[in-house]
């Protein structure tokens, strides 16, 4: 056995890009070959995660192997054997999602040998990571029908992409540093868990890779209208899409073509606040799984919808490997206060005792 996910792992995914673009039978071949090692080598089919990758003598690349994940989940669905698919879902339930990756979108760089220790003891970590996470996420629930894991993408996205990077307000916040022009809407390799930004230019890259995946995912056609996905800013020739935050979550679509409207449910909201305006009016919530179903006929007369619901709040701790705990809170899928709080430029407020 040997850690080929920096390699050979990280390879796949391009090559299937390669090949949607080229046809080239060879390049299907070098994909086919690669991605047979890795489901039998790097993953399990139950979805654990295979101990090698995680043994204190294996030099692990958390990148890497999520993205390994990501061209294994590819490859799966570029040529429809389920094999695959199957077992990238299974190891990102059971492995990545509050594991690896832990609910706050913490992701350590180092997986196995601890090569990049914080002053704390802990792995540095990468946000590249957490954008690998919620891409497997998205693509599971758009390509393999795994609606829950909308909420996961969403989470990482507000909880930690958002918090991570560096923006005018921590400029401003912070003006007896300089800060170079590039690292400006940057992201960085973390020393501290919780706090560090800058801009690592991979990492840069890869985040927004990232979000540009998810960006264009907020909106998907059905064979009947369209879908919203995420509660994020849109808009496009089909919709106009405004998200906001206040005493409750409130997400308003303003559909610009004909067609039914599907509107995503947060599955962590409770199901009774959960209320749908349209025109003004608050009408019943007619559910097609986890989406809220509005008909053409309704829209026709008001094109704008309102869906809201409760933000409820709530405590969490997480442990790190070196056994530093931080405790957080919530608020819906956001985090906004974090205990102890890790400086200089931190991602989140402070809350209880460090206030």
């Amino acid at each position: 056995w040997f850690d080929g996910t920096a390699t050979s792992g990280r390879s796949l995914e391009a090559l299937v890009w390669f090949y949607e673009c080229t046809r080239e039978p060879l390049v299907l071949d070098v994909a086919r070959r690669i991605a047979e090692h890795h489901l039998e080598c790097t993953i399990n089919p139950d979805g654990t995660v295979r101990q090698e990758i995680v043994s204190p003598d294996n030099v692990g690349h958390d990148h890497s192997y999520l993205g390994t994940l990501r061209g294994l989940l590819l490859f799966g669905l570029l040529t429809g054997q389920r094999a695959y698919v199957d077992g990238v879902e299974a190891t990102y339930r059971h492995a990545v999602r509050n594991g690896i990756v832990k609910e706050s979108g913490w992701a350590p760089h180092d997986l196995g040998k601890l090569r990049f220790p914080n002053e704390y003891g802990d792995p540095v970590t990468d946000p590249a990571s957490t954008g690998d996470a919620a891409q497997l996420a998205l693509w599971l629930a758009l390509h393999a029908d795994r609606h829950d894991l909308l909420d996961d993408v969403e989470r990482y996205v507000r909880a930690r992409l958002l918090p991570a990077q560096l923006t005018d307000d921590d400029v401003h916040a912070h003006s007896e540093r300089v800060f170079a022009p590039r690292q400006m809407g940057a992201w960085a390799i973390h020393g501290l868990s919780h706090a560090g930004k800058g801009c690592t230019p991979d990492v840069l890259a890869a985040v927004t890779h990232s979000l540009c995946d998810i960006y264009r995912n907020i909106r998907t056609r059905t064979q009947t209208g369209i879908r919203i996905n995420l509660h994020f800013d849109y808009e496009d020739s089909h919709v106009r899409v405004f998200s906001r935050r206040g005493e409750r979550g409130e997400v308003v679509v303003v559909a610009k073509q004909p067609g039914d409207l599907l509107i995503r449910i947060p599955g962590w909201a409770p199901q009774a606040s959960v209320q749908l305006c349209i025109g003004g009016d608050n009408v019943p919530v007619e559910r097609r799984g986890m989406f809220a179903l509005v008909s053409p006929e309704v829209l026709r007369d008001s094109p704008a919808v309102v869906l809201s619901y409760d933000l409820p709040e709530r405590e969490t701790e997480e442990r790190m490997p070196s056994g530093r705990c931080y405790h957080f809170r919530w608020v819906g899928d956001a985090i906004v206060g974090v205990s102890p709080q890790d400086r200089p430029l931190p991602f989140y407020p402070a809350f209880g005792d460090e206030i």
